[in-house]
């Protein structure tokens, strides 16, 4: 891997980006078999990639998968856990709410986290109280009554864009719930750094709580969906109740561990599984990685997360070059 080189954002970081490559490759000397890049096309790297002769797409949350499976020299199929803010999937959707089973070469979508319709585009990221908008929407609450530091006429633009379908795109995020609990827990409205409504919540979880939200898993498409109107509907309820944002916090984030380790002991009992490897930027967050290690730990699940490799986005071309490296044995 390079050093660090930050979000291929700006023209400067895209040409240290190109140097960085041809560095590495002089280096190592080392050629160029085929060149691995993200789903998505409108990202400078992938955009760079159609310049080499042999190329291959890799999903974002496969490759956070399997770097984790390539750090740990994991030679089974696994259960991924794979917990992040967006990637592109497959079906045109932003992904980061996801449970996978397979290995490096190829994967099965098994689980995610119930689709919400995201309005804003961008604006979703920078501002969690318009996440809370829309999760509360989808939960058939009035988003003014819960959200009162955002001028009305803002949430009515919400509103009204949801009803129409203005720039809206459906989301199964993870970060994008965590931002929405921020936002209706009035911790952080607006951000100026990645992640920060997530960190600042888990910031004030009280660690002694061991309550937890309502949640239902379902069985939409062959898949199962994990969905988030009960965890919605109980922090609003509990937040007019007057109960400490410390616990609501806690309440959250316990509901987060339990249903995802329920809902993966249902894949195990299907597929017969019992590698877990967990992967992507949530998992930043300890309050939700080793609440998760323990509680999968004690139904005796094997569970893996990266340790070598970033666990966030930084670790992402190590595993786009992990699948690449599979899918190159059999061509």
């Amino acid at each position: 891997m390079s050093q660090y080189l930050g979000d291929l954002k700006t023209y400067e970081s895209f040409l240290e980006y190109v140097h960085t490559i041809s560095h590495l490759k002089g280096l190592l000397q080392t050629g160029q078999v085929l060149v691995a890049h993200d789903l998505n096309s409108d990202l400078l790297s992938s955009q760079y990639a159609p310049q080499a002769e042999k190329r291959i797409v890799v999903q974002h949350h496969h490759a956070h998968m399997a770097s984790c499976i390539l750090e740990h020299r994991l030679n089974q199929d696994v259960i991924g856990i794979i917990y992040d803010g967006t990637g592109l999937g497959t079906d045109g959707a932003a992904w980061g709410g996801e449970i996978f089973t397979g290995n490096t070469k190829e994967y099965t979508r098994i689980a995610h986290w119930k689709n919400i319709t995201l309005q804003g585009g961008d604006l979703a990221v920078q501002q969690p109280w318009r996440c809370a908008a829309c999760y509360l929407h989808a939960a058939g609450i009035n988003a003014c009554r819960v959200l009162k530091n955002i001028d009305e006429k803002r949430m009515t633009a919400v509103h009204n864009a949801l009803e129409e379908g203005i720039l809206c795109c459906k989301s199964s995020s993870m970060g994008r719930l965590f931002d929405a609990a921020a936002a209706i827990l009035n911790v952080r409205d607006e951000i100026t750094y990645d992640a920060q409504a997530a960190i600042e919540l888990e910031a004030i979880a009280d660690p002694t709580t061991p309550d937890c939200y309502s949640y239902t898993i379902k069985i939409e498409d062959e898949k199962l969906t994990l969905c988030h109107d009960g965890i919605i509907r109980g922090i609003v309820e509990d937040m007019e109740s007057g109960v400490e944002k410390s616990r609501i916090s806690a309440k959250f984030h316990n509901t987060i561990i339990a249903a995802t380790a329920h809902c993966v002991e249902r894949i195990r009992d299907k597929t017969g599984i019992s590698q877990i490897v967990l992967s992507g930027g949530v998992f930043e967050n300890q309050f939700i990685l080793l609440g998760l290690i323990r509680e999968l730990s004690a139904t005796g699940f094997k569970v893996y997360h990266n340790q070598r490799i970033p666990i966030n986005d930084g670790g992402v071309s190590f595993g786009q070059a992990a699948v690449a490296a599979a899918i190159l044995e059999d061509m």
